[in-house]
């Protein structure tokens, strides 16, 4: 899921606060390019990615 405003640290707080359980950090490539995202489980366990816009 592409996130635009993507704040890392306020999304992690966000998360955290709500017990979401967080996977892997990092910078990867994706159709807009390389860009900052977060792994995160939703409550059945399936992984979804949030991800920030493309680094310049």
């Amino acid at each position: 899921m592409r996130l635009e405003g993507y704040d890392e640290a306020a999304i992690l707080t966000h998360l955290k606060a709500h017990g979401v359980r967080i996977g892997e950090l990092g910078s990867r490539y994706g159709a807009r390019g390389e860009g900052p995202s977060i792994y995160l489980y939703d409550p059945q366990g399936s992984m979804v990615e949030l991800k920030g816009p493309a680094i310049a």
